[in-house]
C-alpha cells in the first residue's frame, strides 16, 4: 500500500524504487527551481516525509520556512499520496552529489562527441607506415608499432573525411 506508493512516486520522478522518494534531481530542479536545486538533494522518503539535504545551516533555516509551499508544489506535480512533510538536514551529500555530476559533465564533454569512423589507408600510405616501423627489430614491437599507426592514421583520416570508404588496414 504505502510502499507501493512510494515506489511508484520514485519510479515516476526518476526514483530508484522501493521508497527511495525523489532521487531524480532532474525532477526535484524542475519542482523547487534551479537555484534550490542548487544547494539540495533528495535523500529520501521515510514514513511520508521527505527528507533532503542542504549544503549550509542558513539554506535549511530558509527551506524549513517553505517546506509547507514546496510540499504542496510536490503533491501538485505528483498527484500521488500526500507528504506528511519535508524535513531538511545539513549534509555533505549535496557537496558530494554537485562533485560527482560536475565530474560526469567534464567527463561527457571531454570524451563525447560524434564517433569517428576510420577510413581506410591506401597501398602508399600502408607503404610508408611499413617502412617507417621496419627499422625496429622486434618483430613483435613491428607489429604492435605498425598496428598502432594504422589505427592512428585511420582514425585521423575518418576525421578530415567524415563521409570517406570504410575499412581496415591489413595485417603484417
Amino acid at each position: 500500500a504505502l510502499g507501493d506508493e512510494l515506489r511508484r512516486r520514485g519510479d515516476k520522478l526518476g526514483g530508484r524504487g522501493q521508497g527511495s522518494g525523489l532521487r531524480s534531481s532532474a525532477a526535484w530542479s524542475a519542482i523547487v527551481g534551479a537555484e534550490i536545486a542548487k544547494h539540495t538533494t533528495v535523500l529520501g522518503v521515510r514514513d511520508n516525509e521527505m527528507l533532503v539535504g542542504v549544503d549550509s545551516p542558513a539554506w535549511a533555516a530558509e527551506l524549513g520556512m517553505m517546506a509547507e509551499e514546496l510540499r504542496e508544489r510536490l503533491e501538485m506535480e505528483d498527484g500521488g499520496t500526500p507528504l506528511k512533510g519535508i524535513r531538511f538536514t545539513v549534509t555533505r551529500e549535496v557537496e558530494r552529489v554537485r562533485a560527482r555530476e560536475a565530474a560526469e559533465a567534464a567527463a561527457a564533454t571531454r570524451y563525447g562527441g560524434p564517433r569517428v569512423e576510420p577510413v581506410a589507408l591506401s597501398e602508399d600510405e600502408i607503404a610508408t607506415v611499413r617502412a617507417t616501423v621496419a627499422t625496429i627489430e622486434s618483430a613483435e614491437l613491428r607489429a604492435a608499432a605498425f598496428r598502432a599507426i594504422t589505427k592512428d592514421l585511420q582514425w585521423k583520416k575518418g576525421i578530415r573525411e567524415p563521409n570517406g570508404p570504410q575499412g581496415g588496414a591489413e595485417s603484417l
